[in-house]
């Protein structure tokens, strides 16, 4: 039992890394846009 919840606690780190990351991505991506005078429309 021990070795599943270790594993689904792995899982969900690595799920909330990529999340951050995607989000981090997303941000930048809007700054720079926005920087170069292009704003993103949503």
């Amino acid at each position: 039992m021990k070795a599943l919840r270790r594993r689904i606690e792995r899982l969900f780190e690595w799920i909330s890394a990529a999340l951050l990351l995607a989000l981090a991505v997303e941000v930048l991506v809007g700054i720079i846009f926005r920087a170069t005078g292009r704003p993103l429309v949503w």
